[in-house]
């Protein structure tokens, strides 16, 4: 590999002191232009600070960390640096098919639902999408709640083409539109132990809320006491009835700060399907989420296989 790459740096942190036991093996000077040469050189100075520190390395213990992102397209040569590490530092060898991690969701589902109901909330995006395709292939229909709820925040007509979607892969899907609840939802908790009732603290409603992260939480405290209406008074149910399936992928597990992914990692940011509040709910109802370990979104061939491409291929809009 050149000593010049591109790569994409999103986060605004950065590494001032660098510990005596490692070395800098990557620095930036504009933007996102990186000069990274995993393998190629290492560097014997001593860095009391840094400035534009991307990578760092112990070439004899065979650890390396970098800053940046070699998993998305915008590192051009992302997928070289994993082979490099993959294959060169760690000696790890390629007879992993993607068939193999489909087998081990399935099986996974296997031993986690049985005949047990399983709740999902399909937005219709790719991990959802996926988890309910491979839901399908284990489970009978009677045994899926397939739940697409429309938060105001779609495209035009948007919902009816994901509730389409599901439909065309074999999925029955109940849709329902709670729009106007989206807008006018605030923070929510917890009112009695069991979480059925729910009580507004005192914050703004979504649609007068600015700020990304509080967005993200109303939002996602406010998908699970739809999806509770619903199962209540549609389907005479109560989430202690089912499994909460679902397709939260290890990354946003990790930038959400959660302990199911990781022990010590700090917030970046709060993904809507992992609040405080939907852990508490998570930590009382009966959850399967083989997602975060069997699927990657950095890999499309999965989707493509177990479910629709017209899905998977649509382009996903944050609605924060």
């Amino acid at each position: 590999m050149d000593t010049i790459q591109e790569v994409l740096l999103s986060h605004g942190d950065s590494v001032t002191i660098v510990p005596n036991n490692l070395t800098v093996i990557a620095k930036y000077n504009d933007l996102v232009v990186g000069k990274f040469a995993l393998m190629l050189f290492s560097m014997n100075m001593s860095f009391e600070t840094i400035s534009g520190l991307l990578g760092i390395a112990n070439v004899e213990q065979k650890k390396y960390g970098v800053q940046f992102h070699p998993e998305v397209d915008l590192t051009v040569n992302g997928m070289q640096i994993f082979r490099n590490f993959l294959f060169e530092i760690a000696g790890l060898r390629a007879n992993f098919l993607m068939a193999n991690r489909e087998q081990e969701c399935l099986n996974y589902i296997r031993s986690h639902v049985k005949s047990k109901t399983v709740l999902l909330l399909a937005s219709g995006g790719v991990d959802s999408t996926v988890c309910a395709a491979l839901l399908r292939k284990v489970c009978s229909p009677d045994q899926l709640i397939i739940l697409h709820i429309d938060n105001g925040f779609m495209r035009k007509n948007e919902s009816l083409q994901v509730v389409e979607s599901l439909k065309k892969i074999g999925l029955k899907v109940i849709h329902r539109d709670f729009s106007d609840r989206f807008r006018y939802a605030r923070r929510r908790r917890p009112e009695e132990e069991d979480g059925a009732d729910y009580v507004s603290v005192v914050s703004p409603t979504l649609m007068e809320t600015v700020d990304p992260e509080e967005k993200r939480k109303i939002i996602g405290d406010t998908f699970m006491e739809v999806a509770n209406v619903v199962l209540k008074e549609d389907l005479k149910l109560e989430l202690n009835d089912v499994l909460l399936c679902q397709g939260t992928l290890r990354p946003d597990l990790i930038e959400s700060s959660s302990k199911m992914a990781s022990q010590h990692s700090e917030a970046i940011k709060t993904h809507h399907n992992d609040t405080n509040f939907v852990r508490q709910l998570r930590a009382r109802v009966r959850t399967v989420h083989f997602a975060s370990e069997c699927l990657s979104e950095c890999l499309p061939k999965p989707c493509v296989s177990v479910s629709s491409v017209s899905v998977c291929l649509r382009s996903p809009v944050d609605c924060v």
